[in-house]
């Protein structure tokens, strides 16, 4: 049997356009496996960063608050609804849908790095991380859910000795 030669060359064609489709596949994988986790980095840093700018403003709100109130917060985060707060979607963390929980007890004359409010238990995943509102209306990441339980048992220590007491509401 003639084959034509044609047909030879045509062959050629084809392995060299599947040489190029292989090569631009093992380009694509390369590329994903460099960026992709500088992109997943981004993602949860931008969720991080959200529910920070929702804290500062709550921060805020409180802070107008005490100012009216002779230096008290609220005894809830639901008493600045209205005249403070006119979206209650601030109430909660914009990333999980999870409720802040509120530090009852705080003055707005305690140290200013006291915690007044953060996220509520996994509201940014395993990453076991957290944002904290402080008494300034400064928001911090820690990266550890049990750095908070410990500075609030400090802070409970010292405010009893004041004659006042600290309560955690989470979901009201």
């Amino acid at each position: 049997m003639v084959v034509p030669v044609q047909s030879a060359g045509r062959k050629r064609g084809e392995w060299r356009l599947v040489f190029i489709i292989l090569g631009l596949v093992v380009a694509v994988v390369i590329t994903t496996a460099c960026v992709g986790p500088r992109l997943i980095r981004g993602v949860i840093q931008a969720r991080r960063d959200r529910c920070a700018g929702s804290l500062r403003q709550l921060g805020a709100a409180l802070g107008e608050y005490a100012k009216a109130k002779n230096h008290a917060f609220p005894e809830r985060l639901a008493d600045l609804g209205g005249e403070y707060v006119r979206d209650p979607g601030l109430f909660v963390c914009p990333v999980s849908g999870r409720r802040y929980v509120y530090v009852a007890g705080l003055r707005e004359n305690d140290p200013p790095h006291y915690i007044i409010a953060f996220d509520a238990a996994g509201a940014h995943g395993q990453s076991g991380g957290l944002n904290v509102l402080h008494v300034d209306g400064s928001v911090k990441w820690l990266d550890r859910r049990q750095e908070v339980r410990e500075l609030l048992e400090r802070y409970r220590a010292v405010i009893a000795a004041q004659g006042r007491e600290l309560k955690e509401l989470g979901e009201e």
